[in-house]
């Protein structure tokens, strides 16, 4: 049967009122079950044919998946690695702009470094959202494995110039000979811009394999 009508747009956004994308989160569940031979779109116009599958209890499910992303049990032991495997590219894809989202927001929009909060000229934010443990090797999308960074930083970081204390204090590696070391030296002992709201900070296990990853 044709189910148009079998995803309640205004039921989702006011189970989760947070969430201001459940309109794309909908369209990702449909392109994540059409994957899966779950679902068969019909026409260009986005009629689709559910085949024996209750979708309000899949979107619930990647809705409450995606509120974990953004809020862990700040007493849970965080997952260094994901498999990413088990996911179909259009999950991964979603995965990724969860974890953007919620890391950009958790820090608002500002670099944990220099304090940043630039934006383009129609408002898009400079930020972005840095995997510690980084994801070619795995890291998980937890938001306890990001941190906001400008470009600058972010570079920085990913190479090894930058890493961060389990106090949440910046660290300079001691190459003085290479260009941009007495930059960088500056911010060394610096703390960290975290978020307001706890458990979403660095978490340690991811700090500590990005210390052991670049020889900090």
């Amino acid at each position: 049967m044709e189910a148009a009508a079998a995803f309640s747009e205004k039921r989702l956004a006011s189970k989760f009122p947070e969430n201001d994308h459940v309109r794309a989160k909908i369209r990702q569940t449909l392109q994540r079950l059409r994957d899966r031979g779950e679902v068969d779109f019909l026409d260009e116009n986005g009629a689709y044919r559910i085949n024996d599958l209750d979708l309000n209890a899949e979107l619930d499910r990647e809705s409450s998946e995606a509120d974990k992303s953004r809020t862990p049990d700040p007493d849970s032991e965080p997952q260094l690695t994901e498999d990413e495997e088990r996911f179909t590219e259009t999950r991964r894809r979603a995965r990724d702009s969860d974890f953007i989202e919620a890391v950009r927001e958790a820090y608002n929009q500002t670099c944990v470094v220099c304090g940043s909060s630039r934006e383009t000229p129609d408002g898009q934010p400079e930020v972005e959202a840095a995997h510690i443990y980084p994801k070619s090797a795995g890291g998980a999308d937890d938001v306890r494995n990001g941190v906001a960074l400008c470009r600058l930083h972010h570079w920085a970081f990913d190479t090894g110039w930058l890493a961060f204390t389990d106090d949440h204090e910046i660290l300079v590696k001691d190459v003085p000979e290479r260009e941009g070391y007495y930059e960088f030296k500056q911010l060394e002992g610096n703390s960290l811009v975290l978020p307001e709201e706890g458990g979403v900070e660095p978490h340690p296990t991811y700090l500590q394999e990005h210390r052991e990853l670049h020889g900090f």
